[in-house]
């Protein structure tokens, strides 16, 4: 079984190698580059801390979340590498209703209450890019921190939901980014991004080229073989 899955981890690792030659054999690139992008996205935390449900009769819990709001700057500092800065904005409302709990370990007691909780993500990404005429490819890995803020709107004295512990900056890391731009104009474009991590795992929006200089074009010098 061992054997197996070192033969299919070789297998896909040679895979990726020869789509990523193939892919650096027809590519276009700039020699150096600085642009910053921003966008909506979704989230888990958004599917979390949206919509109305009820998690144990009869607590029911209503919602109201925003949208993920990303932003990021990339410097391209070699024909195929980049490093940014890069992070987000999320926040969301929410109100438990028939909340129960024990009161002094005797008295079982219903309650109803709201809180806004709020998560600011931003960390450094690592991306190699490749480029094709107007679309750019963009793939790595980002690490950073989440800052996690959570208000209630009422002073209750009694057990909160494991939740509302999730306060303080916490390490964030992004398994996998990719980005998706396409240039409309010299100026800048749209963008589509993918990644496994906070701060959205899906989400779009446009892009400002700051500065670019492109790579000089591979010359020949013609010799002549008989002088």
């Amino acid at each position: 079984m061992a054997h197996n899955k070192m033969k299919t981890f070789r297998i896909c690792c040679a895979l990726f190698l020869f789509v990523t030659a193939g892919f650096q054999a027809c590519a276009q690139y700039l020699e150096r580059s600085l642009s910053t992008s921003f966008g909506v996205g979704l989230s888990a935390m958004g599917h979390i801390y949206s919509g109305d449900f009820i998690i144990e009769d009869p607590v029911q819990i209503t919602s109201d979340n925003s949208m993920a709001y990303v932003f990021a700057t990339d410097y391209q500092f070699r024909e195929r590498f980049s490093i940014g800065l890069a992070g987000g904005y999320q926040e969301a409302n929410q109100t438990y209703s028939n909340y129960q709990f024990a009161l002094n370990d005797t008295t079982d007691t219903s309650v109803t209450f709201s809180y806004y909780m709020s998560r600011f993500n931003t960390g450094i990404r690592f991306l190699f890019v490749e480029q094709y005429g107007k679309f750019t490819f963009k793939y790595g890995m980002k690490f950073g921190v989440s800052v996690w803020k959570v208000d209630l709107k009422e002073t209750i004295p009694y057990p909160y939901p494991g939740r509302l512990k999730r306060t303080g900056t916490r390490f964030a890391m992004q398994l996998f980014t990719l980005s998706i731009s396409y240039k409309l104009a010299k100026i800048g474009g749209v963008f589509a991004e993918g990644a496994i991590g906070a701060p959205a795992n899906l989400s779009c929006g446009f892009y400002l080229n700051l500065w670019q200089r492109p790579a000089k074009p591979i010359t020949f010098k013609h010799v002549d073989e008989f002088d």
